[in-house]
């Protein structure tokens, strides 16, 4: 049977480490002490090629995500003194907060890989662990409500005011759990974990499996249905429709497999099935190859919209002939004041050597 969680894995033992997709619980031992110490020759070069392969991410989702703020900001100061001109939707707008969430996910990444280090052990005080526990579990469900929210905003006729304050509320019930159960917690060695422990392994499970599996994934996929199904008849008709579905499908189809296989892993230790060390460190490394898969839907989303809506993708061709004629031409302009330069100085040289040649005639 499974043990409580008693101690916490190095990162190199457990394949990646912590990611703010885990929300920080694939650091649980799910053994106990007879944990699987497994140790892999290559692991300082395995841990090295996560951060490569992360750090690729961020960077290529990062201009993708510029490119598109860009282009609706030229496009909004081209369309300034129109007044037929279609305003900018609000399915862009909530594309600027995903972006504002990705960032918030690559910090949590970059703070995990730089400051807690291999063994994962939290140098700050109890508040910082409250506020990155909260930063942690609630990034992924603030993301999943965006991608209802996006599902239905071509549909529903409430105010602004009233799904914001709907929201809040859930983000505020939501973090209580976490912040009265996050902890500094320290072990035997005398070094100091950052983590959100309900007492046994089942209710910790319990807690990892809605907070990282349903609350983030599987409700907004079941809320997200009706949607999908009525806007899928207008697809080829609006390309706020398309960007819309588009959104929506690529989420639910890069998280699939991180959700399956977080569901399946807390589900077992729930159920309190019998799991081999090997079964549990597949699971782990699993659970991190997933998440890297998930990770590229920061990427893909907003690819997705520069190539399917015509006015963004006109938008950025425009402003890349234009960037590339003012390079041209102001590399021909210095070439001709260079060229000019060069003939002045040849043709004054030219006078001076015949001016000194009627001299030595004369």
């Amino acid at each position: 049977m499974v043990k409580e969680c008693v101690k916490i894995l190095p990162l190199k033992k457990i394949a990646l480490g912590s990611s703010s997709s885990t929300g920080g619980e694939i650091q649980y031992s799910l053994g106990g002490d007879d944990s699987p110490e497994i140790e892999s020759t290559p692991s300082e070069s395995g841990g090295a090629v996560w951060v490569i392969l992360f750090g690729l991410i961020m960077v290529i989702s990062f201009i993708g995500n510029i490119l598109f703020l860009s282009s609706l900001v030229f496009r909004k100061r081209q369309r300034a003194n129109i007044p037929s001109s279609v305003p900018i939707s609000s399915v862009y707008k909530l594309h600027g907060l995903f972006f504002i969430l990705n960032l918030m996910s690559d910090a949590l990444l970059l703070f995990e890989f730089t400051q807690l280090g291999v063994e994962h052990v939290f140098p700050y005080g109890v508040s910082s662990c409250l506020l990155y526990q909260n930063a942690l579990k609630l990034v992924p469900i603030v993301q999943g409500s965006l991608v209802v929210l996006v599902a239905y905003l071509p549909i529903m006729n409430r105010s602004w005011r009233t799904i914001r304050g709907v929201f809040e509320l859930g983000v505020v019930l939501l973090s209580i759990p976490t912040t009265f159960f996050s902890t500094l917690h320290t072990y035997s060695d005398g070094k100091k974990y950052c983590e959100v422990l309900l007492g046994s392994s089942s209710a910790t499970s319990a807690y990892h499996l809605l907070y990282l599996a349903f609350f983030s994934y599987w409700l907004p996929l079941l809320l997200s249905l009706y949607p999908i199904v009525k806007l899928g008849r207008y697809a080829d008709k609006n390309t706020e429709i398309s960007v819309t579905l588009s959104t929506i499908s690529s989420y639910f189809v890069l998280y699939f497999l991180h959700a399956v296989v977080v569901t399946t892993r807390y589900s077992l230790i729930l159920l309190n099935v019998p799991l081999t060390d090997h079964q549990i460190w597949m699971m782990k490394v699993a659970q991190s190859l997933t998440w890297l898969i998930a990770y590229f839907w920061h990427f893909v989303r907003p690819s997705l919209i520069i190539v399917l809506d015509l006015d963004v993708k006109d938008t950025l061709s425009s402003w890349f002939c234009r960037t590339s004629k003012n390079l041209h031409y102001g590399t021909v302009t210095q070439f001709e004041d260079d060229s000019v330069k060069v003939l002045s100085a040849m043709t004054a040289a030219t006078k001076i050597h015949t001016v000194q040649e009627n001299h030595t005639v004369i």
